[in-house]
């Protein structure tokens, strides 16, 4: 179930501070863009750390925060399963069988089996015709040479933002 925190967003140095008053958190972002971005990802990790704990999540108020001037309120939409899903990397201990032979041959070539599954999991079990695209540096050299990097990290957060790309290193590697 979806729900929609109002939050401050506070003009600063290095781009916005970000309140969640109803939650009592904080985060910030370089840009409007990040700074929302953040804000969804501090409110999910947030929601879920409660829901482990055993505690109730707050519901959002309806009344708008107290605010000085030059500060925006925006509304920021989460729903707490979906984040969970989509950000769970807890590991989990499988048995597999595998022939003998592959055994052998596996461990004289140093492989990995916890990381050879997961690649092949993800690869098998992916939703839709994901391409990889790399970083920004990568997108403008190869496939925008005529956009600033910036502007194609801008755009990325804004794409991740609406759910049509995935980061998937720290990097801000993309799909």
């Amino acid at each position: 179930m979806a729900h929609v925190y109002r939050v401050i967003l506070t003009p600063a140095k290095c781009g916005y501070v970000v309140t969640v008053p109803d939650l009592d958190i904080n985060t910030q972002g370089k840009d409007l863009a990040e700074a929302i971005y953040m804000a969804r990802d501090a409110i999910g990790l947030w929601g879920i750390c409660e829901q482990d704990d055993g505690r109730i999540i707050p519901s959002p108020s309806a009344a708008e925060p107290p605010h000085e001037e030059g500060e925006l309120i925006s509304w920021i939409d989460i729903d707490f399963d979906k984040y969970r899903r989509a950000n769970d990397m807890t590991t989990m201990r499988i048995n597999v069988s595998v022939p003998k032979y592959l055994k052998a041959l596996g461990d004289e070539a140093g492989i990995n089996y916890s990381q050879t599954l997961q690649e092949a999991l993800k690869a098998r079990l992916q939703r839709g015709e994901a391409k990889w695209f790399g970083g920004a540096k990568y997108i403008k050299t190869t496939l925008m040479p005529d956009q600033s990097e910036e502007d194609i990290a801008e755009t990325c957060w804004e794409l991740r933002r609406a759910g049509y790309l995935k980061t998937l290193d720290a990097d801000d590697t993309v799909t």
